[in-house]
């Protein structure tokens, strides 16, 4: 019962964030038909536009692997990406050499820049840079840089609505994304606010994405308490601790 209402409250956060990145906060807005099935409506005052019209920058290290070892500058790793929830993880298992990473590195990510998986049952998965990186992007990492007009936040949640995924996978022409091309992705249309409204938009997901992820924990800590007790009661009855009737 609790995994269900686990899944459950997944649902809900992703409900949260498809109804806030295509429809906005305020329900007595005029809308407009988006002229994509899998939209609906949005704002009247919203724009659709190519992603690739609010980068400032694309960050893709992609073609090879440098040699890793156990020191040097961290690699980010898909892990990283797919074990975070709004920010990548920072632990790391393999690391590069600086003369190494000089030479395979294309450019450098940075604060307010989104990180996308490329590949695997994950590809699509995005997390925020929030603190200065001390590491590299691996190869199946790409780095998002949103110009002025695209807030860090709004594009992080749009990238995770169920809108753009369906979108994707619509051009890829198939059920899956587990190799995610930048030149696909970046050709996405994306569903764009007035910047002031991305921020409102932002602020009011991850408020609610907060409270679902508390919830969550709660079901997830109950659930590993009632594991814990299980095994006790069968290591008390194997070892004659307790009487089995």
């Amino acid at each position: 019962i609790k995994e269900k209402q686990i899944e459950l409250l997944k649902e809900r956060k992703q409900i949260i964030i498809q109804q806030a990145v295509t429809q906005g906060l305020d329900p007595t807005v005029p809308m407009k038909d988006s002229g994509v099935e899998w939209i609906g409506q949005i704002p009247a005052h919203w724009e659709m536009k190519p992603l690739k019209l609010h980068l400032k920058k694309i960050i893709d290290n992609r073609g090879r692997t440098p040699a890793f070892g156990d020191n040097g500058i961290p690699m980010l790793e898909v892990k990283n990406i797919t074990d975070g929830d709004l920010y990548p993880t920072e632990q790391f298992d393999k690391f590069v050499i600086p003369s190494v990473v000089e030479k395979y590195e294309r450019d450098k990510v940075a604060i307010g820049d989104v990180l996308i998986s490329t590949v695997g049952a994950t590809s699509g998965k995005t997390v925020l840079i929030k603190n200065s990186p001390t590491y590299f992007i691996c190869q199946n990492v790409v780095g998002l840089r949103p110009d002025i007009d695209l807030g860090s936040e709004f594009l992080n949640y749009t990238l995770s609505a169920v809108y753009f995924k369906t979108s994707l996978q619509m051009i890829n022409k198939g059920n899956t994304i587990d190799n995610l091309k930048v030149s696909v992705f970046i050709n996405n249309t994306i569903v764009m606010p007035p910047l002031q409204e991305q921020e409102k938009i932002a602020a009011h997901i991850e408020l609610e994405s907060r409270k679902t992820n508390n919830a969550i924990d709660i079901f997830i800590n109950q659930i590993n308490k009632l594991k814990e007790y299980k095994t006790t009661l069968i290591n008390s009855a194997v070892t004659g601790k307790i009487k089995v009737v």
